[in-house]
C-alpha cells in the first residue's frame, strides 16, 4: 500500500513538474516574441531617422535650404500684393515644416528611448525586481543577484517570466504609440514641404 502511494506522488509529481516545465517554456518564447516586437520598432525608427537625415543633408546643402532660410529675413511689406501674401505663406510653411520635424523627432526619440524602470509599471501581483531584467540586475551586487536566482523556484521563476512579458509589452506598446505618431509627422512634414515647393515655383 505504501509502495503504492509513493508510485503515485512520483508519478504526480513528475507530471506536474512537466506541467511547469512546458509553463516556463511557452513563457520564454513569449518573451522572445515581445522582445522581437521592441527590436523590431526600434530597427523602423532608426530607417526613418536615417530617411530624415539624407533628405535634410539634399536640403541644408542646396539653393533650396538657403531659400528656406531667407524667409525668415523678409521685410514687412508696404503693400499686399502676390509677392509679400506669398512670402508670408512660405515663411508659415517653413516654420510649420520644421515645427513638423521637431515632432516627429521627438516621437522617434521616445520610441528609441531606453526605458529601464520598470517600477512605473508596478502593480499587484507584478514582479518588479526581476532576476531577468538588466536594469534591475545592474541595481543589486553579485552576491545578492546569485542568492536571488538560486534561491528562486521554478514557480517564482515563471512569475518572474511572466512579470517581464508584461512589462515588456507595456514597453512596446508606448514605443508603437510614438512610432505611429512619428509616421504622421513625417509624412506631415513632406506635404508640407511639397506645398512649399509649388508655392515657391509659382
Amino acid at each position: 500500500m505504501c509502495l503504492k502511494k509513493f508510485m503515485v506522488e512520483l508519478l504526480y509529481g513528475k507530471y506536474n513538474n512537466e506541467i511547469m516545465k512546458d509553463k516556463i517554456e511557452k513563457a520564454q518564447k513569449r518573451l522572445e516574441l515581445v522582445n522581437q516586437w521592441i527590436t523590431n520598432c526600434d530597427t523602423k525608427s532608426s530607417f526613418i531617422l536615417t530617411f530624415y537625415g539624407v533628405i535634410l543633408t539634399i536640403i541644408f546643402t542646396s539653393d533650396m535650404g538657403k531659400e528656406m532660410m531667407n524667409v525668415f529675413s523678409f521685410e514687412v511689406a508696404d503693400k499686399w500684393n502676390w509677392e509679400s501674401v506669398k512670402n508670408f505663406l512660405l515663411f508659415i510653411l517653413v516654420i510649420a515644416f520644421l515645427g513638423s520635424i521637431g515632432k516627429s523627432f521627438y516621437h522617434i526619440y521616445n520610441t528609441l528611448r531606453a526605458r529601464i524602470n520598470s517600477d512605473v509599471y508596478e502593480q499587484t501581483g507584478l514582479i518588479t525586481s526581476s532576476n531577468s531584467f538588466f536594469g534591475t540586475i545592474a541595481q543589486k551586487n553579485f552576491q545578492d543577484f546569485e542568492q536571488a536566482t538560486n534561491s528562486e523556484n521554478e514557480e517564482e521563476y515563471l512569475k518572474d517570466l511572466n512579470s517581464q512579458i508584461f512589462i515588456n509589452s507595456k514597453i512596446a506598446a508606448k514605443k508603437f504609440e510614438h512610432y505611429n505618431s512619428s509616421i504622421f509627422w513625417t509624412f506631415v512634414s513632406l506635404g508640407i514641404f511639397l506645398v512649399y515647393i509649388i508655392l515657391n515655383i509659382l
